[in-house]
C-alpha cells in the first residue's frame, strides 16, 4: 500500500516537473517578445524625444542622428519607423568618432562625413504598466554629452516624458 503511494507520488512529481519544463519553454518567448515590443514602442518616443529635446550643440539641426538601444544597433524594424522624419536617422554603427574636418573629435557619418549625433538609451525600466524610467543621453564628440533618467508614462493612449533628471553633462 505505501509503495503503490510512493509510486503515484514520484508519478506526480515527474508529471509536474514536466509540465514546468513545458510551460518555461512555451510561454518564456512569448513573454519576453511581448516585453521587447514594449521596450521598442517607448524606445521610439525617447528617440523622438531625444531629437527635438537633446541639450547638444547642434540641437535639432543635426544633419544625422545615430540611434544606439542598450549599446547596439536598434533594430531595423525601429529605424524604418524614422523613414519619413524631416531628419536622417543611421544606426550608431554607422557613426566614426574623430576628428573628420575639425581640430576637436567629433562624431560623423561615415558615408558623407557629416557631423552628427549619438542618441543612445542605456536602460529601460519598468515601474507599473504605464510608468517607465529610461536612462538616455547624447553624446557629440568633445563638444557635449549629457546622461538623463526620463520618466515616461503611458497617458491618453501614448508614451509621454513626465520628468527628467540629468545625471551627467560635459
Amino acid at each position: 500500500m505505501y509503495t503503490s503511494i510512493i509510486m503515484e507520488n514520484i508519478v506526480l512529481a515527474k508529471l509536474k516537473i514536466t509540465l514546468f519544463i513545458l510551460c518555461t519553454y512555451i510561454l518564456l518567448p512569448s513573454a519576453h517578445a511581448q516585453h521587447m515590443e514594449r521596450d521598442l514602442v517607448v524606445s521610439q518616443t525617447m528617440f523622438s524625444y531625444l531629437i527635438e529635446h537633446n541639450g547638444s550643440y547642434q540641437g535639432t539641426s543635426a544633419p544625422v542622428y545615430f540611434l544606439k538601444l542598450y549599446q547596439a544597433d536598434p533594430p531595423k524594424s525601429l529605424l524604418d519607423k524614422f523613414n519619413e522624419a524631416r531628419t536622417v536617422i543611421k544606426p550608431s554603427s554607422m557613426a566614426n568618432i574623430g576628428p573628420p574636418r575639425e581640430k576637436a573629435i567629433t562624431v560623423y557619418d561615415a558615408d558623407t562625413g557629416n557631423t552628427g549625433v549619438i542618441l543612445n538609451i542605456h536602460s529601460i525600466k519598468w515601474s507599473g504598466e504605464n510608468s517607465v524610467l529610461v536612462k538616455a543621453g547624447y553624446y557629440e564628440g568633445l563638444r557635449s554629452s549629457e546622461i538623463k533618467l526620463y520618466t515616461l508614462q503611458f497617458i491618453n493612449g501614448q508614451w509621454t516624458v513626465v520628468k527628467s533628471q540629468q545625471l551627467s553633462v560635459s
